[in-house]
């Protein structure tokens, strides 16, 4: 997880290569907004969460269900069986 600028970076760091989520390629890079939502705790962890949910399903982490709860619309994942 990062924003997309630094992903490039990471090849580049010592060890890091070896890593395989990195020599794949598979990798959660967010826009700076984006970014901003997940890194600064606040009332907005609950879009945080729905944002990597998003991501790990598009990298193959299988599907996650997102739902919402209650009057705030907190989002709740939850691993899926489909």
């Amino acid at each position: 997880m990062g924003a997309q600028r630094e992903q490039a970076a990471l090849l580049r760091r010592p060890g890091w290569s070896t890593l395989p989520a990195v020599r794949d390629q598979r990798l959660c890079g967010f826009d700076n907004p984006s970014y901003e939502i997940l890194v600064r705790p606040g009332p907005r962890l609950g879009e945080a969460a729905a944002l990597l949910a998003e991501c790990l399903a598009r990298l193959g982490a299988g599907p996650v269900r997102v739902e919402t709860h209650g009057a705030a619309g907190v989002p709740a994942l939850q691993g899926t069986d489909d």
